[in-house]
């Protein structure tokens, strides 16, 4: 299908941002403990279990990205208030702020991106956009 390898082109430029703020950051975090991030980010915590189903990695994958994002100070372990055996995965306020920081440096390369189309390709692409994240349903 040549819209997904256009798609899949362009979706790579986003990929790019991000790992170059990574970098600018000097970060040892990576794209999966990142995707990891923004997932806690979106959902305001989950287990361990929900974490390797939302990134997606295998239990054992997610748990030992879960213990290196702990040692960065990024994300803490607590017992969930419903079942004290089930473990709740939250980013603190450090990770919280990294997650911020990213953001906004990304939003700022997007923008200097945005700025070199027309205007009428900028609201074609957030149409686009949206109704590409509305299709994606469960993937985020």
């Amino acid at each position: 299908m040549e819209s997904a390898l256009d798609i899949e082109q362009a979706s790579r430029v986003f990929v790019a941002i991000t790992s170059r703020v990574l970098d600018e950051l000097d970060t040892s975090i990576s794209q999966a403990g990142l995707r990891a991030m923004l997932v806690l980010d979106d959902h305001g915590g989950c287990t361990v279990s929900d974490l390797a189903h939302r990134v997606p990695l295998s239990q054992s994958a997610a748990s030992r990205m879960v213990e290196r994002l702990v040692a960065c100070g990024l994300v803490e372990r607590s017992a969930r208030a419903e079942d004290r055996r089930q473990v709740q995965i939250s980013m603190t306020s450090r990770g919280r702020a990294l997650v911020e920081v990213l953001t906004e440096r990304r939003r700022a390369m997007i923008e200097t991106i945005a700025a070199g189309m027309s205007l009428a390709d900028v609201r074609a692409l957030r149409l686009g956009l949206k109704a590409f994240e509305a299709a994606s349903g469960s993937i985020r």
